[in-house]
């Protein structure tokens, strides 16, 4: 058993960061894989890949899911910055 600090997001690899955040901002907005994945022109699995940190989103991809949840870029960001 291995001791030592707690794993912070730092320490996470920045696209599961960014994945769990859009989940946890699509169950907020309580909309399913399928409705992000309609609104921002996204295939659901690709949605799915991205919330589970397994794929990383283009620009345009993170534009159209911010838009999708209705949530501006910039804010998506901050929010993403602030879990560091």
């Amino acid at each position: 058993m291995s001791e030592g600090k707690p794993r912070t997001s730092q320490d996470l690899d920045p696209n599961v960061v960014l994945g769990a955040l859009i989940r946890e901002l699509r169950e907020q907005a309580k909309l399913s894989q399928e409705e992000v994945g309609t609104r921002a022109e996204i295939d659901e699995r690709e949605i799915a890949s991205i919330e589970a940190g397994q794929l990383e989103p283009t620009w345009g991809d993170l534009r159209r899911i911010a838009g999708a949840l209705r949530v501006p870029l910039p804010e998506l960001l901050a929010r993403l910055e602030s879990r560091d």
